[in-house]
């Protein structure tokens, strides 16, 4: 290397040593606790004029439409919060607290109020107590009722469309010493409770049950199996296979063969396993 190539390369790393510290210097000034101050107060306040700025055009809104017939309260619904993640649930009661003091707008909150304070245990320690937390934020509570599964499944049959002559059920009875075929709703609701499933499982169920009959043309879907099959699939079970954490043997069906043949009873479980070996 000759001796003017290396004195250019001292030359250059000496401008970019300075132009390092420099940089340094330029940044730890702006960190200095003043100006770090400055900047926190400066974003509070543009923070706090934001919300202002909100509220009041919240207030407009609400006293616009009163003037057009439509009379406050207008109700602003939050739903599900308990299954969002546990810091942006915190952050959305942090944000939204703001609001609530705007004349006619309300808030609701559709949720699970112990789950959503175990988000917030999670968001600031095991110590922490979630409840008292809420309690800042929602200042009555209403616990709604859990439907009647028979009648909620009867409801979602007739919702979804779904032509109850294609739902095939052998003769059933319930324990009871009768022979009558209980409406399929009954059956359905019965297998929920069996599995241990909820009303909101009731409705995945009954859209499947709406996707079967729409693949399967005119054929009658052949329910001691495949109301099986798709609780199994909601409890994790493979593709196509059979699961049950239920020893609930409650349901039986009379299945009926050729006139005058011996009438053959099986609870709901031996139907299915039946029914799935012979599908195979």
């Amino acid at each position: 290397m000759s001796p003017e190539f290396q004195d250019t390369v001292n030359d250059s790393l000496k401008d970019g040593g300075q132009d390092v510290i420099y940089g340094v210097s330029a940044t730890l000034g702006e960190a200095a606790p003043g100006k770090l101050m400055e900047q926190r107060i400066s974003q509070f306040e543009a923070g706090q004029q934001a919300i202002a700025d909100l509220k009041a055009s919240l207030a407009d809104i609400v006293c616009a439409l009163d003037k057009h017939g439509t009379h406050p309260p207008i109700v602003v619904i939050i739903d599900e919060l308990d299954r969002c993640r546990p810091t942006y649930a915190v952050k959305m009661l942090e944000e939204v607290k703001h609001l609530f003091d705007v004349p006619g707008i309300v808030f609701v909150f559709g949720l699970h109020a112990g789950q959503l304070a175990h988000s917030v245990k999670a968001a600031y320690g095991a110590d922490f107590d979630g409840r008292s937390y809420l309690t800042r934020f929602m200042s009555r509570h209403y616990r709604l009722s859990i439907p009647k599964l028979d009648e909620f499944v009867s409801y979602l049959l007739d919702k979804y469309g779904i032509d109850r002559d294609r739902l095939w059920f052998p003769r059933a009875f319930f324990g009871e010493q009768r022979s009558h075929h209980p409406a399929s709703h009954r059956l359905i609701a019965q297998y929920l409770r069996i599995y241990g499933r909820t009303a909101r499982d009731a409705i995945s169920l009954v859209e499947t049950l709406q996707t079967c009959l729409l693949i399967g043309g005119k054929a009658e879907l052949y329910m001691p199996l495949l109301v099986p099959l798709i609780l199994s699939k909601m409890q994790g079970a493979a593709v196509g296979g059979l699961v049950t954490s239920s020893s609930d043997r409650s349901m039986s069906f009379h299945f009926h063969g050729a006139a005058g043949a011996e009438v053959v009873t099986v609870d709901w479980w031996d139907a299915a396993e039946k029914s799935y070996e012979i599908a195979q």
